[in-house]
């Protein structure tokens, strides 16, 4: 950000790039100051994406919007286009098999803003609770351990899951129903393929209404509720994502046409 200053006030192009693609269906506080100040030209995945980031910036007091970049751009998402391609046609046979991919560890040192993510604790209470679930279903578990933050192999290792540490590759996870904690780059990623994929809420980042039913008919969002001061996910809720999501998987390649060209 110091360098778009830079480059800005020697009347030089600043050009920023979207990351991820969930944006789109978040309203992250401070987001929008934080990635776009100071910018002359944004590029987003694909058209929805474009429009949620112009009513984000209506949306800010004027002397704000100055500092905001005057040109929004989409040229599509060729990565998230490979990945659609490479599943049209394909008849995924889905098994009583999940895989789930927790969001990372941060420790006290690195912990980020409380409304992107939760706190350790926070995190390590809920996910053992899910895995636990979904084990009580009678649903083979796998764990895809985030490569980045602090490893907690001790952790993972406890929970009777089979663990999996290799980088992220779809291909991987054949005949497997896909669940995310956290909405990044690998579930975005997810979500332009044919796999069956559940969002456990959280409750962290507030969802923006905007594209929200697109999301809500591609994949499945399971709500929480508290309990002994966090959050928990009812048994019912969770039996019918998972019957719910392989139905919804149908709906990827309209979704991907959607947000990716």
């Amino acid at each position: 950000r110091v360098l778009n200053l830079i480059y800005i006030s020697n009347r030089k192009k600043v050009i920023r790039f979207a990351h991820g693609g969930e944006r789109v269906f978040f309203d992250d506080k401070l987001w929008v100051i934080t990635e776009l100040i100071n910018s002359s030209e944004y590029y987003t995945h694909g058209i929805p994406e474009k429009i949620s980031v112009e009513k984000k910036i209506k949306k800010l007091p004027v002397e704000l919007r100055k500092l905001m970049p005057s040109k929004i751009k989409t040229l599509g998402s060729r990565k998230h286009q490979r990945i659609y391609e490479a599943s049209k046609g394909l008849n995924l046979k889905v098994k009583k098999k999940v895989i789930f991919f927790p969001g990372c560890f941060l420790g006290e040192r690195l912990l980020h803003n409380p409304f992107f993510k939760p706190s350790d604790i926070f995190l390590a209470d809920y996910i053992t609770a899910f895995i636990n679930q979904i084990n009580a279903l009678d649903y083979d578990i796998f764990i895809k351990v985030h490569p980045g933050g602090i490893q907690q192999d001790a952790f993972f290792n406890s929970l009777g899951g089979k663990i999996i540490k290799d980088s992220f590759n779809l291909k991987h996870y054949n005949n497997s129903i896909l669940a995310f904690d956290f909405a990044g780059t690998a579930f975005m990623d997810a979500l332009s393929s044919n796999f069956p994929i559940i969002l456990i809420n959280n409750g962290a980042r507030p969802f923006s209404n905007l594209f929200l039913p697109e999301l809500e008919k591609r994949c499945e969002i399971i709500k929480p509720y508290f309990s002994n001061n966090n959050i928990r996910f009812k048994n019912k809720d969770i039996k019918l994502a998972l019957k719910n999501t392989i139905e919804k998987s149908k709906n990827f390649e309209s979704f991907s046409s959607n947000f990716f060209f």
